[in-house]
């Protein structure tokens, strides 16, 4: 993760960036176009934009965040758009000695009560995403968090079946489906059904159900300050609800079989997806060998983690028993070691 992500085309603006950056010995992670930066948009504790991109920045309503800070000549609509955004700070050039240095160790990136969101993609459909979400979800659930567990898969069996409830009453997307805009707190996690001490938000039977513009990304900013951790299971983040929610996670992780399909299934996502807005998380069995450094190295993304074939895993699962329940187990290893990892 880089210190500050920069987004800006005109090469003075970034250059001047670049070299006060350099400096103070910042990482820069520069983005000359609004929607690869808004794949990454939360991971850096400051974030840059510069006037040549602040209009295209409002235009795409990117979600609200610590750490802004809007670089170059203002004019009367610039002073509108970075009020918008929601810019702590507005710098024009050259400013104050010292100020990307300040920017950098102040509370940039901190938002108070504020929680940690993770995403986990499936490279392809079975790919063994909701059972890593789930995993996931067990893990912070042993750490008595009461994690929320979003599911924006609607093709899926339901988060709450693989957490072992077959029936479960309470909040849907079909209640929010209508709704966007700022949801209160309490309401959320009044509404929310628990499962094994998950809060768990997902999808009625019939199927018919979609998302307007905006409630997947208000549903996400809610469950933020409910929660230490919120887990959202994005599915193949093809959907736009789905990639609404993906720009407001802070960690995104692809769960990738280790195998020659996976891997493909995997080149094909990197491709449309920005560099550097996913990690790997690869999964067992390989029947060819392939190691985790062997899919990376095919994929071009890192892998964070690599979790054994589980034995007896299915017929747990028949039985109701949620994926990574067992804390010695390969998905309860790898749950509770990246769990401890993105709540560093």
């Amino acid at each position: 993760m880089a210190d500050i992500l920069l987004l800006g085309r005109d090469p003075d603006l970034v250059d001047h960036i670049l070299a006060l950056a350099s400096a103070a010995e910042l990482t820069v992670d520069v983005h000359r176009e609004v929607p690869s930066a808004a794949l990454v948009w939360n991971r850096c504790p400051l974030a840059i934009i510069c006037t040549d991109l602040l209009a295209a920045a409002a235009a795409a309503a990117l979600p609200p965040r610590a750490g802004l800070v809007v670089f170059g000549t203002m004019a009367a609509d610039a002073w509108r758009q970075a009020f918008e955004l929601g810019a702590d700070q507005v710098v024009e050039p050259p400013g104050i000695p010292g100020w990307l240095g300040e920017a950098t160790t102040g509370d940039a990136g901190q938002e108070g009560e504020s929680g940690r969101v993770v995403g986990v993609l499936g490279c392809a459909g079975g790919a063994g995403a909701s059972v890593f979400a789930c995993a996931l979800a067990a893990a912070a659930a042993r750490r008595r968090m009461t994690p929320f567990l979003l599911d924006l898969d609607p093709l899926g069996c339901g988060l709450a079946v693989m957490l072992g409830a077959d029936d479960l009453t309470g909040l849907t997307w079909e209640q929010v489906r209508s709704g966007s805009g700022r949801i209160p707190v309490r309401s959320l996690e009044s509404a929310v059904p628990r499962v094994a001490g998950v809060a768990v938000l997902g999808w009625p039977d019939d199927g018919t159900v979609l998302l307007d513009s905006g409630v997947a990304a208000a549903v996400v900013d809610t469950s933020r300050r409910c929660s230490p951790i919120t887990i959202v299971d994005l599915g193949q983040g093809l959907a736009s609800y789905q990639l609404e929610a993906f720009t407001r996670c802070d960690r995104v992780f692809m769960v990738v079989p280790a195998d020659v399909r996976g891997v493909r299934a995997a080149r094909r996502s990197a491709a449309r997806l920005a560099a550097g807005a996913f990690e790997i998380v690869v999964r067992g069995p390989n029947p060819g060998g392939l190691t985790g450094a062997d899919v990376e190295q095919a994929v071009g993304v890192r892998v964070i983690a690599a979790v054994a074939a589980e034995r007896g895993l299915d017929a747990r699962l028949e039985r109701g028993e949620a994926p990574g329940s067992r804390r010695r187990s390969p998905l309860g290893r790898a749950g509770e070691g990246l769990l401890a990892e993105v709540l560093q």
